[in-house]
């Protein structure tokens, strides 16, 4: 077991690092408190249907965890349906774009949730991510926009192509989808993004779905794509899903280890490969070759912090996301002078957003007690809450030995 977990933290990402291996016998020891814990957690991680399908293929489960055991298939059935529906507004898209002249590429979840994964409820999708040129994507972004089905999402930013690596996020007026059109992958500047967009456009396949023919990733670019996601991007605080991800994908792509190993240092995520790797054989995954689990000697801390940043709440990600902005900024850290360095100097994408007005326009300041009173609780609590302290200091080790 990794310390300092719970045993229901720890249950539920063993269920996401090895979906097949039942771990039903975990189970025995649960009283109501650790049902009650990893019920909340699988509903917030979107793991619900991961857990059922993973009991099920168990001999026996506990009897007193039956009623758990039927609320859990009740929250997989209503996902099959909410998958299918996505699957329809997916391929309407689709087709949509199509008939413009567009040919996205669906990255990361799609493949997943709809050729590697046994059933794509297993994998819910919180949005679809396009990638397309960055002119493209400002043409396709105007054409959906213009679409009687289609409109800008309520909590959505307001800027172009010179900010961040994706459009703001449009919303199916029908079926609820968020869809989100990106030019590049990394919002962090990672130097050889280059390499790896080249990869997903040159080695880009097709899925069927629902009659519509679209384009992902080859298995190995989305390999490495997730791989950067979960380490680069997030630091694994895009959840345990991850780890699934990472199983269905290696166990039906049959990858070339040697080739993820030269690519991986090739666009220097070595380290990242390692703590994954590391973190995912510790849980009992299978799906990587044993010689580079051995390979893969990452320090006990450093894995702990992954799987800690995997369970995280929206609020200790977006703390500790603001406290590194804070710091890279402004140069003096993440104190006081710091913060009152940036109260007078607020983004105006951010006072956009809030206010609903253009960036550019002298309007978008009538979003600027909104954003002050947002980053000015966010920081007192971050600043005083000695828990979040605490995980802010453990994944900023993390992210600066990915970063080397």
């Amino acid at each position: 077991m990794i310390g300092e977990l719970s045993s229901a933290q720890h249950l539920l990402l063993r269920c996401c690092a090895d979906p097949e291996g039942g771990h039903a016998a975990g189970l025995e020891e649960f009283g109501d408190s650790e049902v009650r814990e990893i019920e909340a957690l699988a509903l917030r991680s979107r793991t619900f249907g991961l857990l059922d399908y993973g009991w099920q293929r168990s001999a026996e489960l506990p009897v007193h965890i039956g009623a758990f055991s039927e609320r859990l298939a009740g929250y997989a059935r209503r996902q099959a349906l909410d998958s299918l529906q996505q699957g329809r507004a997916i391929a309407r898209v689709v087709a949509i774009l199509r008939e413009a002249g567009f040919r996205p590429i669906a990255l990361k979840g799609l493949a997943l949730a709809f050729g590697a994964y046994p059933a794509p409820q297993l994998r819910p999708l919180r949005d679809v991510d396009f990638l397309l040129e960055a002119g493209d994507a400002l043409a396709a972004q105007k054409l959906l926009l213009a679409h009687p089905n289609y409109r800008r999402a309520s909590w959505a930013g307001r800027y172009g192509v010179e900010y961040g690596h994706q459009l703001p996020e449009i919303e199916d007026t029908e079926r609820g989808l968020v869809i989100e059109l990106h030019h590049r992958l990394n919002a962090r500047g990672w130097e050889q993004e280059g390499g790896l967009l080249a990869m997903i456009r040159d080695e880009a396949g097709t899925v069927m779905l629902l009659g519509e023919e679209m384009r992902v990733p080859s298995p190995h670019a989305n390999f490495l794509h997730l791989l950067e996601h979960a380490t680069l991007h997030h630091a694994f605080a895009n959840g345990p899903l991850t780890l699934a991800d990472f199983h269905f994908l290696a166990s039906e792509a049959k990858l070339d280890w040697d080739r993820v190993e030269r690519d991986c240092a090739r666009l220097e995520l070595g380290r990242a490969l390692q703590v994954v790797v590391a973190l995912a054989h510790a849980l009992g995954a299978r799906w990587m070759p044993g010689s580079l689990a051995e390979r893969s000697e990452v320090a006990s801390p450093l894995v702990l912090a992954a799987a800690r940043a995997m369970l995280a709440s929206d609020e200790a990600v977006e703390s500790h996301a603001q406290q590194r902005r804070l710091a890279r900024r402004s140069g003096m850290g993440s104190g006081p002078f710091a913060a009152i360095s940036r109260v007078l100097q607020p983004d105006r994408y951010q006072l956009a957003k809030l206010s609903g007005r253009s960036p550019d326009s002298l309007w978008r300041w009538l979003g600027y007690p909104a954003w002050l009173a947002e980053k000015g609780a966010r920081y007192w609590k971050g600043a005083n809450d000695d828990e979040l302290v605490a995980t802010a200091l453990e994944r900023d080790r993390l992210i600066d030995w990915l970063d080397g």
